[in-house]
């Protein structure tokens, strides 16, 4: 081999020795938690793209997760439904790669997501494995789902319709329009969630939906826990704060300070709180959070400090001994891992880094004991 070869491949060793490196887990103990955490490389190298295959080798542009009944992970991922199956494989389930509006066949289907100002969404399953997309730009939900056949079909679930609803109104799901969805949960009944103008929608299996007051404000991120509850997680500028929601549509919030609570304090030039109360805390932008299956834990994070923070009894704590308030040092010491997007089945939870380069997509943290 000459020397002109030598140095052609050297930076390919490079990158595979770091490659290497990152997927390595991380033993890292949580703060006050009563145990410690195993941080373990779950999916996505730290560049965006696309890229099916092993999990750990795979390129994603999307920041959601949702679960099956068999542990199988699927993202939104721009244009395309793509799944992490338990065996840490990567492949496409829905879309062509191409924005636009297509139902059919899976391969040929066509989305495009997002909406209010934001290019992402996030995604929902139910316990049959029907797979639910707010499809932003094309005012819908869509849904992606198996035929007896074993091959994947799309349709629309809820929207592109004209018929507005308001609150306390209900419709057929066909028929009501529905302004730029960018989140959905699902909850126990099978109900699909969403935010869009004023109101919160409960889109039924049977083809209705119900249109609630939504008081919360702009939600970009919803999940469900396994009681019939539903989260939702508001943006306002810099200040984030976290709503619970009934299974009759009754909102409250649970925790964190709204962006005027969080003015006040500036203009009194009073120290902005972190963690203690769940009422009191600050959780500044960010766009994911995961809730366990009982509801007695949320977890958030804080926007670019990436920090996993847990709400549980009314209060708030970071998991990570440094804290927010030392992101740059926990930057070095590879704590800054990204924010909670999932709470597994299983207890582990799933975090998302929301800007690659610098991180590896999808991290798991698992109890360590």
């Amino acid at each position: 081999m000459n020397g002109s070869a030598r140095s052609h491949r050297l930076p390919g060793l490079i990158l595979l020795l770091c490659s290497l490196l990152l997927a390595c887990t991380i033993a890292v103990a949580a703060e006050g938690a009563g145990r410690g955490f195993r941080v373990e490389h779950a999916a996505g190298v730290w560049q965006d793209g696309y890229l099916d295959g092993p999990a750990q080798g795979a390129m994603f542009s999307g920041n959601s997760l949702a679960e099956d009944g068999a542990g199988n992970l699927f993202v939104m991922d721009i244009t395309r439904v793509r799944v992490i199956t338990r065996q840490g494989r990567v492949w496409t389930v829905a879309g062509n790669g191409v924005r636009g509006f297509r139902d059919g066949p899976a391969d040929e289907a066509m989305f495009n997501i997002g909406g209010r100002g934001y290019e992402y969404c996030n995604i929902g399953v139910d316990g049959t494995g029907r797979i639910f997309v707010p499809d932003g730009h094309n005012n819908r939900i869509r849904m992606t789902s198996r035929k007896p056949d074993g091959s994947w079909w799309v349709q629309t679930l809820a929207g592109g319709g004209t018929k507005r609803l308001q609150p306390g109104q209900k419709g057929k799901s066909l028929e009501i329009y529905l302004k730029e969805p960018v989140s959905l949960a699902v909850d126990a009944r099978g109900n699909v969630w969403t935010q869009a103008s004023s109101c919160l929608y409960k889109i039924t299996p049977d083809g209705e939906t119900f249109a609630y007051q939504n008081p919360a404000g702009n939600v970009v991120y919803m999940q469900a826990d396994g009681v019939g509850n539903v989260y939702l997680l508001v943006r306002q500028d810099w200040a984030s704060h976290y709503w619970k929601v009934t299974p009759d549509g009754v909102a409250q919030r649970m925790a964190g300070l709204t962006e005027a609570e969080v003015n006040l304090l500036k203009k009194a030039k009073q120290p902005l709180p972190v963690d203690g109360p769940a009422l009191g805390s600050t959780f500044f932008a960010h766009a994911t959070f995961g809730v366990s299956a009982d509801g007695a834990a949320l977890y958030g994070g804080s926007g670019d400090e990436n920090v996993p923070r847990r709400v549980m009894d009314g209060s708030t704590m970071s998991l990570f001994a440094e804290g927010w308030r030392k992101e740059e040092n926990n930057r070095r010491a590879g704590l800054n891992i990204g924010g909670p997007a999932l709470v597994a089945r299983d207890g582990s939870l799933y975090l998302v880094s929301t800007n690659p380069p610098r991180f590896l997509k999808f991290r798991r943290l698992v109890p360590s004991n």
